[in-house]
């Protein structure tokens, strides 16, 4: 029983050791503002501080050198511009018992009129406010004739009568172009503000220009119609192909030529986009892809199977060389020479079925 009356008392005399320390501090802490506060003022500090009930109050003083008194009301009969001293901020004492809004509350409440409440004040984790920082100052506000009125240089804008030049467009349509008709400007008087430096200056507008909304132009592309090759013998015969001719030395083909080395459907021809194709239909054995065909363009042989472009005025070679030959007239189309069409013929036959159907139309 005797160990814990002498805890209880070792822990009061530590809180009360604690408080004193704290009391200490704040009144040091408030003695340092009080002298920085009218060293400012170029005046003597008069500082004091009291603690009691855990609540700290303190008065500070600012006297001016020479003045007998340090409150605001002097006893001395001198006069009153030398003797009176300047009136420095007021702290007011707060109960310690109450949260730091209440004591805020209580600060504003407490400072007199003509003064203005600063407040400061700290929370432990319990929301009570701690009674050795908290601080309530009531400092005097300044009076409203020392408050300097600023001064504007710049000189207000004065209205003059001035002339505005824009342009009027009557709701006129101009018959030969569909667009509204817009008239030449005219001059109105018109009453503005602007400033004096810009008096003489006449401002013009541009004209406004309006936009019909129009169709896309649409590109055509028109085609001659390119006149048909025709093939011409040796012997002065001549052959059309409109479209399409097979060639051989049977009487069923459409161009029949005799001789060595012709089969009876030895080639055929195919006018497409103004070009003229020839292709080798037959060969001596059609197993090897490398065996001769008997047909030659411009002295080149042609593979079977292969659709090979006839330049115009060309020269073409049927069966054994030199028995049978034709000659190509036409006018060839222009456009990206054979390498080129032969170069879309393959990238055609590659295309979906829509597009080749779609290009077998336009041909």
């Amino acid at each position: 029983m005797a160990f814990v009356r002498a805890l209880v008392f070792s822990s009061l005399l530590a809180c009360i050791l604690v408080s004193s320390s704290r009391a200490a501090t704040e009144c040091d802490n408030r003695k340092a503002a009080c002298e920085a506060t009218c060293q400012d003022q170029n005046a003597i500090s008069d500082f004091k501080c009291d603690e009691r009930n855990g609540a700290i109050s303190s008065s500070c003083a600012c006297a001016m050198p020479g003045s007998s008194s340090s409150s605001s009301s002097s006893s001395s009969g001198s006069d009153s511009s030398s003797s009176n001293p300047i009136t420095p901020p007021e702290e007011i004492s707060i109960p310690a018992a109450a949260t730091c809004e209440e004591k805020a509350k209580s600060c504003e409440a407490s400072c007199p009129e003509g003064t203005s409440a600063q407040f400061d004040c700290q929370e432990d984790q319990t929301k009570a406010a701690s009674a050795s920082a908290d601080s309530c100052v009531c400092s005097p506000t300044d009076s409203p004739s020392s408050t300097p009125t600023p001064t504007n240089p710049f000189t207000a804008p004065t209205p003059i009568q001035g002339t505005i030049i824009a342009p009027v467009t009557p709701d006129v349509t101009d018959a030969t172009t569909g667009l509204p008709a817009t008239s030449t400007t005219t001059e109105r008087s018109a009453t503005t503000v602007v400033n004096s430096a810009y008096t003489n200056r006449i401002w013009k507008a541009l004209p406004v220009r309006a936009q019909v909304s129009r169709s896309r132009a649409c590109t055509c592309v028109i085609r001659a119609q390119q006149s048909a090759p025709v093939l011409v013998k040796a012997d002065g015969t001549r052959y059309t192909i409109e479209k399409t001719a097979v060639l051989g030395s049977s009487l069923e083909t459409d161009i029949v030529i005799e001789g060595d080395g012709v089969a009876p459907e030895h080639a055929s021809f195919e006018f497409k986009n103004g070009r003229l194709f020839c292709t080798a239909l037959s060969a001596k054995d059609p197993d090897n892809l490398l065996s001769s065909t008997a047909t030659w363009i411009e002295g080149i042989e042609l593979r079977p199977g292969v659709a090979y472009m006839c330049p115009s005025n060309a020269t073409l070679y049927f069966g054994l060389p030199g028995s049978n030959t034709l000659k190509a007239e036409f006018e060839e189309s222009n456009g990206g020479g054979a390498m080129a069409d032969m170069l879309m013929k393959g990238m055609a036959s590659q295309a979906s079925k829509e597009v080749q159907e779609r290009l077998n139309d336009l041909s």
